[in-house]
């Protein structure tokens, strides 16, 4: 399986190889949201989208994801301050929407709810 990453964050794209690698999965990254829609769906886990790379289109990205097939639950993260972002993904409809803080701390542990592997 793999955990899909939608970022040009390197210290994100650090922190989530190891959460992948300690759940079993690869890790694939992209550096937008239309490169994310083209992954192959029945490969993926999960994804997690950088609030600070897709911004407001997170939006569109969710339903572009539903509408080409995914499943995957999606994971929207960003700061803390970026109250109105993150009420935007979860309002999308985001399986989980949290601050970068709790993706540094608890990525393995999130990731594994949205995916109902606990």
């Amino acid at each position: 399986m793999q955990l899909g990453l939608v970022s040009g964050d390197l210290m994100l794209v650090a922190r989530l190889e190891g959460a992948a690698r300690q759940l079993g999965w690869k890790l694939v990254t992209a550096g937008s949201t239309a490169g994310a829609v083209a992954w192959s769906p029945e490969e993926l886990a999960a994804v997690v989208v950088d609030l600070r790379t897709a911004g407001r289109g997170v939006e569109q990205f969710v339903a572009d994801w539903q509408a080409a097939g995914h499943d995957a639950p999606i994971v929207a993260c960003g700061p803390h301050v970026q109250e109105e972002l993150l009420a935007i993904a979860r309002n999308a409809g985001c399986a989980a929407v949290v601050t970068r803080g709790q993706i540094d701390r608890e990525a393995e542990q999130i990731l594994t709810a949205v995916t109902n592997q606990a």
